[in-house]
């Protein structure tokens, strides 16, 4: 059985429970990454934004021996899903606004050709949604968010599943042209890389030099979760404890925290949290705001 997974932000290997399900389940899979996601398209992006997503795509290729497809389009990746007979494509879980609708309406589009979409996993240590009050309620302040989401054990990293169902790339009229991205150091093992010289040199003393711009003291991960390249799983089982490993444990849990706060307030992508703050009166005069 022939099947497609769709790389979407979710560009890496391990700790990757959606792609191991189709590794798990075909005989054959086409891996194909989308340029193009709901609400930005790729060709408005800046050139940096650009460049950066060519040095993740091509750094991925290179991880699977050139057998990775990119199209502009999740409509392509559909057109593609449907000449190549697929049963099914397969695609991590989303919980952001525009995320949900396009995996909605792509998901739409395939059952009018008899494909199937499957979801599994996603880019969260703890799914959005599952952390709620006694109640049953969600939360929608930070530090008791944080108590409850801290108990679930998030597991440990999910190991890569044999890639030996994986089809070569398959030609495109579309080129992505990745080779504007080569001065961008980016992809799964840089973000490995990066993780461990920030537990060599950096986490310990994170809780003070976080806020310092003169002495580097980050993490430097922002755009390997941005882009999928490291599951926040893999980097919570690395974590030390100890105060800066504490401190940094928590700036995991505010990433969580607005992408469960997201999920519950979808309408908070463009709107007020709270409607009575729509009420504020703003001056856009451009004196004042020169």
């Amino acid at each position: 059985m022939a099947n497609v997974f769709w790389f979407r932000r979710d560009l890496r290997l391990a700790d990757h429970p959606a792609l191991n399900s189709a590794l798990e389940s075909s005989d054959k899979v086409y891996l194909i990454a989308t340029a193009d996601v709901l609400g930005a398209k790729f060709s408005e992006l800046s050139d940096l934004r650009k460049n950066s997503l060519r040095a993740s795509w091509s750094a991925l290729s290179g991880s699977l021996g050139g057998k990775l497809t990119v199209v502009e389009s999740p409509s392509q990746l559909v057109k593609m899903a449907g000449e190549l007979r697929v049963s099914k494509v397969f695609a991590s879980k989303v919980f952001d606004t525009m995320g949900v609708r396009e995996l909605e309406a792509i998901g739409k589009d395939l059952r009018a050709s008899g494909i199937e979409l499957v979801t599994a996993g996603g880019n969260y240590a703890v799914e959005p949604g599952l952390v709620r009050k006694g109640d049953g309620t969600p939360y929608r302040v930070y530090t008791p968010f944080f108590n409850e989401w801290f108990k679930i054990d998030p597991g440990i990293p999910v190991k890569p599943f044999s890639r030996v169902a994986v089809a070569d790339a398959l030609p495109g009229a579309w080129d992505p042209k990745v080779e504007l991205g080569s001065d961008i150091r980016a992809g799964e093992s840089f973000a490995l890389e990066t993780l461990q010289k920030f537990l060599d040199h950096r986490v310990h003393e994170y809780s003070e030099k976080r806020n310092r711009p003169d002495v580097g003291g980050t993490s430097h991960l922002s755009h390997a979760l941005s882009h999928g390249e490291i599951h926040p799983r893999t980097i919570l089982a690395s974590i030390p404890n100890g105060l800066g490993g504490d401190v940094f444990r928590k700036e995991i849990a505010w990433r969580e925290f607005y992408a469960d706060v997201l999920w519950h307030n979808p309408e908070s992508h463009n709107d007020y949290l709270d409607a009575k703050y729509s009420q504020m009166q703003y001056n856009f005069d451009e004196d004042v705001l020169a």
